[in-house]
């Protein structure tokens, strides 16, 4: 088994931007994900895409795809319930209510609903499936895998190569405002808290002093250690209270490394030690926690990852 920390960028992803009029960062992203709904509706079906505001943006880039590709005109709802007598497919791009689900599944015309796997829960999957009603839930994952990244990233710059995002996606007032409450991104929900500080409020946030970030009786293991990111993680959390740090480097701690580091162990009293091991190769993984287990007091509290590659290809 190998443990992969190189990212690799197939330049069939990389694109010049003043190729791409009115660019802004995620559009790519989300033409992706909007892309692999499109081809699960049928010509000739009434389709409706279900979005709220933050995603309105994704909306109208696959209300344009459905047309481009399909010769589909889709009606697209923003924000409000669906208040339609008749349709054959469903496409969501928000998570809806047991009552919207109910309402859909009393469409006796409705065929197909087809969803993002965030948006779309299995229960609901269930009671559409019971009532007659196709359902595609389509995995995130797959979708942003590389194989399917090269297949369907030149087929995307293309189409926005030919349409301008500006005129046609991103229309602005007079003021130079965006008309759409979404500045490019695809808003997915998942368990992981935002930290943008419109949303903090929600939270209750422990407060802690800033030298018990990291604790006296626990250990702290750095990938990458001795240079750049690696060695900054290891300042600061030698420096915030952390009882050991251990590195991790493909290569031996040059001289020059050691003095640095023994310099920083007298100055905050922190353990550090150096050790090698290419946590690319699992057996190398294996026999340094075994040793990091039998000679560390502490017990490991976190691993940071500071080592990286950047590859083009």
């Amino acid at each position: 088994m190998r443990v992969q920390s190189t990212v690799e960028v197939p330049l069939t992803t990389v694109y010049p931007l003043q190729k791409l009029p009115g660019y802004k960062p995620g559009v790519i992203f989300a033409s992706v994900l909007m892309h692999s709904l499109v081809h699960h509706v049928k010509k000739g079906h009434h389709a409706h895409i279900l979005c709220n505001i933050e995603n309105e943006f994704a909306g109208r880039i696959l209300q344009m795809f459905l047309k481009a590709i399909q010769q589909i005109s889709a009606i697209l709802h923003v924000g409000v319930d669906l208040n339609v007598d008749s349709l054959n497919a469903v496409l969501m791009l928000k998570t809806v209510s047991s009552k919207d689900i109910q309402k859909l599944v009393e469409m006796k015309s409705l065929r197909i609903v087809i969803a993002l796997s965030p948006f779309l829960n299995q229960e609901d999957q269930l009671i559409l499936q019971m009532n007659n009603v196709e359902v595609k839930v389509i995995q995130i994952d797959d979708i942003v895998s590389k194989e399917n990244f090269v297949k369907v990233t030149p087929l995307i710059f293309k189409f926005w190569n030919k349409h301008n995002l500006d005129v046609e996606i991103f229309k602005h007032d007079n003021n130079g405002n965006s008309q759409y409450g979404s500045n490019g991104t695809l808003k997915i929900p998942t368990k992981t808290m935002s930290m943008k500080f419109d949303n903090i409020q929600k939270y209750n946030f422990v407060k802690m002093p800033q030298d018990t970030l990291f604790r006296k009786e626990c250990c702290y293991v750095v990938i990458g250690g001795l240079t750049g990111l690696g060695w900054e993680i290891i300042s600061f959390a030698a420096g915030h209270g952390a009882g050991e740090v251990i590195s991790l480097s493909r290569r031996t701690i040059s001289i020059q490394q050691q003095n640095e580091l023994d310099m920083l162990c007298e100055s905050t009293g922190c353990r550090i030690r150096s050790m090698v091991a290419d946590i690319t190769v699992w057996d190398d993984v294996q026999k340094v926690f075994f040793e990091i287990e039998k000679s560390s007091q502490c017990k490991i509290k976190g691993i940071f990852q500071g080592a990286g590659v950047l590859k083009m290809f």
